[in-house]
């Protein structure tokens, strides 16, 4: 069985072994608005062409790259994962939609650099950052093979949370099943504030990048337009 296994993660704090069949869980029980606010941002605000290539990276098991390419029937979506067992249930998600549009490969993050540059119209990550043990190295390879005229997202659990995103949190942990509420709650202590967000983005080669916080999240993001 596949195994969500980054156990020490870019916070440095050991993880609990998650299975592929657990996130799915989660993924189809709790985290189905997340996604589907994640896919309206990029229709509406950041202006994904209709026509665009995608790379979506950290695609788990797929619910998240099938909302998108439902939702836009022409674009040509390309979602990897490192994990063999999130995208052979990717795949098994994908049958059972019938969304054509996208195809799911099993891709190590350095295997990126095999991507030639400016290869894609659109590169996003969601709920990823945090699992990297390099994550200047990925986020440079997002802007090496996004176009120049292209865009990139990249959502994110926040550690920096307030008071109203802690009461938030208790509320809908009491919704999960143990393992899925454990899983849950630690995303968000082993995340990055916002603070070490910027510092990070400041280390790597992205230019023009945007920065925008929720209660819960981070979002940073380039929509190709000039200030």
């Amino acid at each position: 069985m596949g195994k969500l296994k980054r156990e020490n993660n870019a916070r440095g704090e050991e993880s609990f072994s998650f299975s592929a069949l657990q996130f799915n869980l989660l993924a189809e029980q709790h985290l189905k608005r997340e996604y589907r606010d994640f896919v309206t941002f990029l229709i509406r605000e950041l202006d994904i062409p209709d026509e665009a290539r995608i790379l979506h990276i950290g695609c788990r098991t797929g619910q998240l790259s099938l909302e998108l390419a439902r939702r836009m029937p022409e674009i040509n979506l390309l979602a990897v994962d490192e994990d063999a067992e999130m995208i052979r249930l990717a795949q098994e998600n994908q049958r059972s939609s019938g969304v054509e549009n996208v195809q799911f490969q099993h891709l190590t993050f350095q295997q990126f650099s095999n991507f030639e540059s400016d290869l894609f119209d659109v590169v996003i990550s969601f709920q990823l950052l945090h699992f990297v043990d390099d994550p200047v190295f990925l986020l440079n390879q997002i802007w090496r093979t996004v176009k120049k005229e292209g865009k990139f997202a990249i959502e994110d659990y926040r550690r920096d949370l307030q008071m109203l995103g802690k009461i938030g949190i208790w509320f809908a942990a009491t919704t999960m099943n143990r393992e899925i509420r454990q899983y849950w709650k630690q995303q968000f202590r082993t995340s990055y504030s916002l603070r070490e967000v910027v510092n990070l983005l400041m280390r790597t080669n992205l230019k023009d990048w945007k920065i925008r916080t929720t209660l819960l999240d981070y979002l940073i993001y380039y929509d190709g337009k000039e200030e």
